[in-house]
């Protein structure tokens, strides 16, 4: 049976002209969210939002929008409205209602698909288009792959040694492509085509060996799983013709695999999974990062296991339960915790019934030809979902919710227009003024960076007219503020941001500043506790900052204890390993050893102290970099080729523009140049050390001929690398 019978037998010219407007337009909206890195950011929300509620308005216009009426448009419609009623209570309103309209968005987009398809939209014009835009996708992987093998990316992580694609990031690329590549298997069988056949085989074996070559075993893991579940579903579906042709074309696939990479580096890699669930000791880096994480998640439920901390502020609250400083993330990389975490137990029996449903309501729909083909799709991205982030890359959810729409049931209620053009006309608005008052946020500290001061508050206070939730704001105002010496009115805004954000360490120890510059040195002691608590684990500075205090006031054993968490929680010794969750610990690591060296009576002590002090590098107290620019301006992303291309080019308004918009790493030279020094991933920090550029060097991360750092010039010789001299 089709996914669903017309309407009209006979559409309209204007529904007709519409039909092949979504054939097109949608297919582009999914292209431009893979390219713009999977569409995470809040501009490319805008963008989806305008173009799926413009779409739905057209919709209405010609005829009456059916709502479909299954479990899932009804419980993802259940999520939305949790996630802004979360906002009463969250640890932070405006994430809460930021992920309240997201979860509208996918569900607009899930109800415009039904509607084209029950006005009978042409399925394989629909999916074709969206193959197309899929196989430009998987074309810049390669390139980026080619471009890494020759050396031409620095490769200064791991990261680009595999398929990364615009996502920059191996795991949400797998998932684009496992959602795509049972799509493109049914085209291939069923569209008549010849060219078009030779397209889909095209993408599916190049696809194919892009998600091997992604590495990612999360992914790998989930698609073994959704086909032993389809298979077992869909036994009496698999026809000789389907399985000799899937069997063909991964062959074909594993063939081009081992042109970039050996079969046995792969083998090994997948080995390593089978090491997780056994629990073999020792774990590697990222199961121990996902195990911390969970554990974290478990913790922030059972604090708040009916409220939960309120939508996507899993990162405000579980900072609060960590056991070790390895690792921070802003998610759980297991949706179902994250959303125990985030809404409680009602939050997570929502989203497992929507997860659920969908899977389920595509199993009973077994007569649809490409039910087989959409349910491997979803249930490899449900089963991902307790892996990784997808559901935050915008694209992941639309893609699965399309896999959904185009094997749904006839079985609606019509909606009154009304309610239609307001509810688009919301989300639009919402999203429009959003987007306005984060580019305004971006622009003020571009220009408090560059010290146009009176134009960053100009624009913060008309960034916080759009977006009045947002605390960084306010704590940006606190900071121009302070930065005058009004210090008490300063406080006034870090305040603020602290009741629209409860757990802002950054704010607290602001507050903390200001009183000890004050000299109220007693009143800013449980202002530090509280940053601490709310950056626990996560911000040796703060330790060391209220260390110092301490010993002004004489309180050396307190003061000790707050070192020796440092030099504990956040060090592995000299042997420091570089990939772990930020180099910049070792400075902060070096700086207590000195403190406790200085505290320590037994000279052989204090010696070994100031040793692995040394090893470590010189104190971060003393950089200068950090000094200008805060200790908050981190570089939390992983870039590949916008900012290379930025620094290779010597466009330094472009660079600088990347640096304070997106937080990329970078390196001022004197007071008017700007180098981009390396490029970085999350587990790296935003400014370099010595030691990191030597390791970095030995390394060979970089064919240029010069790295410039802080006020000093390197440049390469015969020998290697040399300090100039007459910097």
């Amino acid at each position: 049976m089709r996914v669903s019978q017309l309407i009209n037998d006979k559409p309209s010219f204007t529904l007709s002209r519409l039909l092949v407007a979504t054939e097109l337009v949608i297919p582009l909206l999914y292209f431009y969210l893979a390219y713009a890195r999977g569409g995470g950011d809040i501009f490319s929300k805008a963008i989806s939002g305008s173009v799926v509620g413009f779409l739905l308005v057209f919709y209405a216009l010609s005829s009456p929008i059916l709502f479909p009426k299954n479990l899932v448009s009804s419980s993802l419609l259940a999520l939305g409205f949790l996630n802004l009623l979360s906002a009463i209570y969250a640890l932070s309103p405006y994430r809460s209602i930021n992920a309240g309209f997201t979860a509208f968005l996918f569900l607009t987009n899930y109800i415009l698909l039904y509607n084209y398809l029950a006005h009978n939209g042409n399925i394989i014009r629909l999916l074709r288009n969206i193959i197309i835009g899929g196989l430009i996708i998987v074309g810049f992987g390669f390139r980026y792959l080619l471009m890494s093998k020759a050396r031409i990316i620095p490769q200064t992580h791991e990261m680009v040694t595999y398929f990364i694609g615009r996502f920059f990031w191996k795991n949400p690329m797998a998932s684009y492509l496992a959602l795509l590549l049972p799509v493109s298997l049914f085209l291939f069988l069923h569209d008549k085509n010849k060219l078009f056949r030779i397209l889909y085989a095209l993408f599916f074996v190049t696809g194919g060996a892009g998600f091997l070559l992604t590495g990612s075993r999360g992914a790998w893991l989930s698609l073994v799983i959704a086909v032993i579940a389809t298979t077992v579903i869909f036994f009496k579906r698999i026809s000789p013709k389907l399985a000799i042709s899937a069997l063909a074309l991964t062959i074909l696939a594993f063939a081009l695999t081992t042109a970039f990479s050996s079969p046995l580096k792969l083998i090994k890699r997948a080995g390593t999974v089978t090491a997780f669930v056994s629990q073999q000791k020792p774990l590697e880096g990222s199961f121990n990062e996902r195990l911390d994480l969970y554990q974290s998640a478990v913790r922030t439920f059972l604090k708040y296991p009916f409220s939960g901390a309120g939508a996507d502020c899993f990162s405000l609250a579980y900072p609060q339960f960590m056991r070790r400083s390895r690792f921070a993330s802003q998610y759980t990389h297991n949706q179902f915790l994250q959303q125990a975490a985030e809404l409680g137990i009602f939050g997570f029996l929502i989203f497992l019934l929507f997860s659920l449903s969908a899977v389920v309501q595509i199993a009973k729909n077994k007569d649809n030809p490409l039910s087989l083909f959409a349910f491997l799709g979803s249930a490899f991205f449900v089963v991902h979902l307790c892996f990784d982030i997808d559901w935050y890359i915008t694209v992941l959810p639309l893609l699965f919710l399309t896999n959904i729409a185009i094997v749904t049931q006839k079985q609606d209620i019509r909606i009154r227009p009304w309610i239609t053009y307001l509810s688009a006309a919301v989300m639009i608005l919402y999203f429009t003024l959003t987007t306005l008052g984060e580019s305004l946020y971006s622009s003020a500290r571009y220009d408090y960076l560059k010290g146009r001061k009176d134009e960053a508050m100009r624009e913060l206070k008309l960034a916080s007219i759009f977006v009045p939730l947002k605390s960084e704001i306010y704590q940006a105002i606190g900071d121009l503020v302070s930065d005058k010496g009004e210090t008490e009115e300063a406080t006034l805004f870090y305040k603020r941001a602290i009741r629209l954000e409860k757990t802002s360490s950054d704010s607290y120890i602001r507050i903390a500043r200001n009183l000890v510059m004050r000299e109220k040195y007693e009143e800013a002691i449980p202002y530090y506790q509280k940053a601490i608590a709310y950056a626990r684990l996560l911000r040796p500075q703060f330790y060391n900052e209220f260390g110092r205090l301490l010993l002004k006031l004489k309180r050396h054993n307190e003061a000790k204890a707050l070192f020796d968490t440092v030099a504990n929680q956040f060090g592995w010794g000299a042997n420091w390993h570089y990939n772990e969750r930020t180099v910049a610990n070792r400075y902060y690591v070096a700086d207590a050893l000195y403190e406790l060296a200085g505290l320590e009576s037994d000279t052989t002590k204090a010696k070994e102290y100031i040793l692995k002090a040394d090893s470590l590098g010189s104190p971060r107290k003393y950089d200068e970099i950090a000094k200008t620019f805060g200790d908050n301006f981190l570089a939390p992303e992983y870039v590949v080729k916008e900012f290379y291309e930025a620094w290779s080019s010597g466009d330094t308004a472009k660079a600088r523009s990347l640096l304070v918009e997106k937080n990329y790493t970078m390196c001022p030279i004197k007071e008017t140049a700007f180098k981009i020094l390396r490029i970085l991933d999350v587990y790296y920090d935003y400014w370099a050390g010595m030691s990191e550029v030597r390791y970095l060097l030995e390394a060979k991360s970089h064919n240029k001929t010069q790295l410039m750092m802080g006020r000093l010039r390197l440049y390469r010789t015969e020998t290697g690398w040399k300090i100039d001299p007459s910097e």
